[in-house]
């Protein structure tokens, strides 16, 4: 009688590099198609920006003595376009056709593979076009620090625990959105 065989698990960051690859090859054969999302994203990202830049020109803050200014605001604004474009750009593609999937009988498929079905299902697919606004929100957030650092009355100021507790906090929104897209 021979030993039992030791069972091989998936290397599941070489899977999700697969993914990855698979993804931006899907996305790069239509390299028009891939700008021409990329570019709308921009410009949407871009009118919403001035949007408020208008409101901003009007009134210095929104509510009354809140201390909501224009560049909370715009810090608010970023945080919450790098949020949506993570799961934009790596759950929402896969979310979107799970439904597909149990029609089609593919989810059955997905259940008999050697690989976590969640992992699977989750991110297997990307969308690279969704990413443009995760550059913009940490350009504005960026730009909108330096502007409150300069501020005259009650400057901000960078702080240690902060630069580790935000990516925190981004990764806990993250899951949240994630927790209720499933």
């Amino acid at each position: 009688m021979t030993a039992p065989e030791k069972i091989r698990r998936p290397n599941y960051w070489q899977v999700y590099l697969a993914f990855v690859r698979n993804s931006l090859v899907r996305d790069m054969m239509f390299r028009a198609n891939f700008l021409i999302v990329m570019l709308s994203s921009l410009a949407w990202s871009i009118m919403n920006v001035g949007f408020y830049w208008i409101i901003f020109q009007h009134t210095q803050s929104i509510g009354h003595e809140t201390g909501w200014g224009r560049s909370e605001f715009f810090v608010f604004m970023g945080t919450t376009w790098i949020i949506n474009s993570i799961v934009q750009a790596f759950f929402m593609p896969n979310s979107e056709e799970f439904s597909e999937l149990i029609r089609t009988g593919g989810l059955d498929f997905a259940l008999l593979k050697p690989i976590d079905t969640q992992f699977l299902i989750s991110l297997r697919k990307m969308n690279w076009s969704s990413l443009v606004n995760l550059v913009v929100g940490v350009v504005l957030i960026a730009l909108s620090l330096i502007e409150m650092s300069g501020l005259a009355k009650n400057p901000w100021q960078f702080e240690p625990v902060s630069a580790v507790l935000y990516p925190v906090y981004i990764v806990c929104g993250v899951t949240i959105l994630y927790s209720v897209m499933i």
